[in-house]
């Protein structure tokens, strides 16, 4: 976990301090689809309140999160563009999408 040079959440907007955190595509996905953030905030740092908040909401629902990750691909694509948040595809994943 790295420190930011940013000292406002992403997530609150509140003056803290924020560090980088690791969340799946999937959790993020899971985050998005219930309301807790929106897709420009995804993979930003944040504060440690935040960080709490979405791991515990996170380990209450994780049968849900387990849901996102075993579908399939293309229902995974449609679900992250339902919830406005798509990860960065890499060039290999591109070209098998094709």
């Amino acid at each position: 976990m790295n420190m930011s040079a940013q000292t406002r959440c992403a997530i609150c907007d509140e003056e803290r301090k924020i560090r980088h955190r690791e969340f799946s595509p999937h959790a993020w996905t899971a985050l998005a689809v219930w309301g807790e953030v929106q897709s420009v905030q995804s993979g930003q740092a944040m504060c440690n309140g935040c960080y709490s908040d979405f791991r515990d909401l996170l380990i209450e629902r994780s049968n849900e999160v387990e849901h996102y990750a075993a579908i399939s691909l293309n229902d995974l694509a449609a679900v992250h563009d339902l919830a406005g948040y798509r990860p960065k595809e890499t060039s290999a994943k591109s070209q098998i999408a094709s």
